[in-house]
């Protein structure tokens, strides 16, 4: 679980930065075409071919997030699983609840935070743990999650009725992208200091 979790972040970082290059190349393509730079027909050829590429890296981003959702919810229940496992007191979210308040709207804005932030203080098997404090790393990883998803919410609702449009779309697609890697790397940190956590206090 360790390796493929990881494997699995640093795919979706490595992707996200694929799709900020390429979009960067889209927004060089329509401000050349805008500037007349490029000819009717060059700019054609030219788009096509931008075309191909983003539909491309476009399936291969989705099928990454896809299974990013799968293997981070199923590391959030098994950390839970594990705490509860050591009869633990004062847990107030169970393994299962910890993954489907994802799932569940306008809660799912903070409930998911508040599920891994009881498992990390949970994790240092102390009595006083609900006091224990948060790292920054923590409302990093929740708030660019967050705004993450917002902006891509936002690209696939706008029009591309014009360049300027498209335009505008590449650039919040661009920040969603920066948002994304900067979640992952949070959560990749989260990841490890839990499982470590885990590891030293509990003596496995």
């Amino acid at each position: 679980m360790s390796n493929f979790f990881k494997y699995t972040v640093f795919s979706v970082i490595g992707i996200s930065i694929i799709n900020i290059v390429s979009t960067l190349m889209e927004v060089s393509l329509i401000n050349n075409s805008l500037n007349g730079r490029h000819s009717e027909v060059l700019f054609s050829s030219l788009a096509n071919a931008n075309d191909e590429r983003v539909l491309t890296i476009s399936i291969l981003y989705m099928a990454i997030i896809l299974v990013s959702y799968f293997v981070v919810a199923r590391w959030f229940f098994i950390i839970s699983k594990f705490n509860h496992s050591k009869n633990i007191e004062g847990l107030k979210f169970s393994p299962g609840s910890s993954v489907w308040w994802f799932f569940v709207p306008i809660a799912s804005l903070f409930m998911p935070y508040k599920a891994i932030k009881e498992s990390y203080q949970a994790s240092f098997n102390e009595n006083n743990w609900k006091s224990i404090s948060i790292p920054s790393f923590f409302k990093i990883w929740w708030a660019s999650f967050i705004l993450g998803n917002i902006a891509g919410q936002i690209v696939s609702r706008m029009p591309d009725n014009s360049l300027g449009l498209v335009q505008a779309s590449n650039y919040i697609n661009i920040i969603s992208d920066i948002l994304v890697v900067i979640s992952a790397y949070c959560l990749f940190k989260i990841f490890n200091v839990i499982n470590q956590n885990q590891s030293d206090n509990f003596n496995i």
